[in-house]
């Protein structure tokens, strides 16, 4: 499978058969796993997270391997891949319909909100709000309750502009 954009995939081990994502970071071989996948090459983004199982990576710059192990995640950082612990394991929530705002920043919100509702933000501040509110949002629900409950625990206003499908914050 070749990718580019985000994918969470569950894959059942068949050795006879291997599963392979190829990215423009990496490539990565299924070893029976869940696991998160983001890849972006216009933004040079690439990040895996395995929730389950095991995964295998290979750098396609270096020819580097790296294993994967539940709870761990991989991102490309300056050119080089980065293992970290997945510290907020409900990022991957949207495979559920859920976007939680626990641990996140203003424009982090914004970039799921994007994605989930496929709609772009044209942010017209000078500094970037801090976000008080906690807990979770049912994707289900619509973009105009996500941004009421967001701006319920952060100082901002916004308008919806449906013809071409921004929000313009202010």
């Amino acid at each position: 499978v070749k990718l580019s954009g985000e994918a969470f995939f569950d894959i059942t081990k068949d050795p006879e058969r291997p599963f392979i994502i190829e990215t423009f970071a990496c490539n990565i071989e299924v070893l029976g796993t869940k696991f998160n996948v983001e890849a972006n090459a216009a933004d040079s983004e690439f990040s895996a997270a395995l929730l389950e199982g095991s995964i295998k990576l290979t750098d396609k710059t270096t020819g580097a391997n790296m294993l994967l192990k539940p709870g761990e995640k991989a991102e490309l950082i300056h050119g080089e891949l980065r293992r970290s612990k997945i510290t907020n394991p409900d990022e991957y929530l949207w495979t559920d319909g859920i976007i939680s705002l626990q641990s996140s920043s203003f424009s982090e919100l914004l970039k799921r909100f994007e994605k989930a509702y496929d709609v772009r933000f044209v942010v017209k501040l000078t500094d970037e709000p801090v976000v008080h509110c906690k807990g979770k949002i049912r994707i289900s629900d619509g973009i105009n309750h996500a941004m009421e409950i967001l701006q319920m625990g952060t100082d901002f206003e916004y308008a919806i502009n449906h013809s071409s499908n921004e929000i313009y914050i202010y």
